[in-house]
């Protein structure tokens, strides 16, 4: 009988665990990794859906939207549409009224006019995620039309150093990825305008070492700073020491660094430090 009780959980537990949803946070919001909804609604304590906003309980019982709990201090939505619905988005958007979202367009194709379609809903827009979207200079320059951007994903597109001086008039962001592009040492410099920016990745990107020493004085308010394989050596190491407020760096797969090197930053360096490095 004991082993009949306790086949009989097992075999319960199984089923909850194949049928509930699986969900993680991320930088850029949860993650659901059984259902991808086209909207996620955040909010700090999970309380029931706000009744200001009439047409989110449709959208839930639609299927399309869900909570979740968010490390914002306020309710945010987060959009992931086709663009070959794009009439979808501005008509959800319009519904939300003044509900911060986020847009994620990752691995779309979009033209300027659907960026600036989005015009009238510019100012509660506050993340947006453009990963391989074929993003060059031009696309970037319409970037200027979301001013309240927190959190920017422009990772593994076409733009490049030209491109950059576009982002720098973005004066409220607060994280900036820009992995896989064509990013130079006379890049950096247009990313001085960015005062409240705390967390950079420039990951696989053509920095060397004095893309490394102008990103450490234009940019010494960074907390986390990523600029592994970025293609420098011992020299550039150094120049970290000018970044008084860093707490996490990651300077690995740079080919040019060498033991003696790292261990020599790393008995330099404070204590709240965290370094990512080759063993």
């Amino acid at each position: 009988m004991k082993i009949s009780k306790w086949l009989y959980v097992f075999c319960f537990l199984s089923l909850i665990l194949t049928h509930c949803p699986f969900s993680y946070s991320s930088e850029f919001g949860p993650v659901d990794r059984q259902i991808k909804p086209n909207l996620l609604l955040g909010n700090t304590q999970a309380t029931p859906c706000p009744t200001n906003v009439p047409y989110i309980p449709k959208l839930i019982s639609q299927g399309i939207l869900r909570w979740y709990n968010s490390d914002s201090e306020r309710d945010e939505v987060e959009i992931e549409f086709d663009l070959s619905n794009v009439s979808a988005v501005y008509a959800t958007l319009e519904k939300l009224k003044e509900t911060p979202y986020s847009l994620g367009l990752v691995e779309q194709t979009f033209s300027q006019n659907d960026l600036q379609e989005l015009i009238p809903f510019a100012s509660t827009l506050f993340r947006l995620n453009l990963i391989e979207t074929m993003l060059d200079n031009d696309l970037l320059s319409n970037l200027t039309l979301f001013p309240h951007i927190q959190q920017l994903d422009i990772s593994d597109n076409r733009f490049d150093d030209e491109g950059l001086e576009h982002i720098s008039s973005l004066s409220q962001l607060l994280s900036l990825r820009m992995v896989y592009n064509k990013i130079t040492c006379k890049g950096i410099k247009h990313l001085g305008s960015l005062k409240k920016l705390r967390f950079l990745d420039l990951g696989c990107t053509y920095l060397k070492n004095e893309g490394i020493e102008i990103l450490s004085s234009v940019c010494n308010q960074l907390t986390t700073l990523d600029v592994r394989a970025c293609n420098f050596d011992d020299t550039a190491l150094r120049f970290f020491h000018n970044m008084p407020n860093l707490q996490y760096l990651n300077v690995s797969s740079n080919i040019g660094l060498t033991t003696t090197g790292i261990q020599n930053f790393l008995s330099e360096k404070r204590n709240d430090l965290v370094v990512k490095f080759d063993p």
